[in-house]
């Protein structure tokens, strides 16, 4: 990721060892909460705070998570979100 030109590589607060997971992948994405208490926005929250206007992941579960907070969150304008293998299949 950080050789390809144009991409500073951030990491949001919640990274490595202290990871905060989306929770798509455990059946969070079906399960009704209260909009605050969302794990996506919570996410997606940290990502604005590093100052990123995009979101690489590299799992299949946080791409809809995220992208669905983006909308829910009206964010569209200041964050996308995109697959790594997307990101590097467009490096050149």
């Amino acid at each position: 990721m950080q050789s390809i030109s144009g991409i500073e590589l951030v990491e949001m607060a919640h990274n490595k060892k202290g990871y905060l997971c989306c929770g798509g992948g455990g059946g969070r994405m079906w399960l009704e909460v209260d909009k605050e208490d969302k794990i996506e926005r919570i996410r997606l929250m940290e990502a604005l705070a590093t100052g990123a206007d995009l979101i690489a992941v590299s799992c299949p579960w946080c791409y809809p998570m995220l992208k669905n907070a983006v909308l829910d969150m009206g964010k569209e304008e200041e964050i996308k979100v995109t697959d790594v293998a997307q990101l590097l299949g467009n490096a050149t």
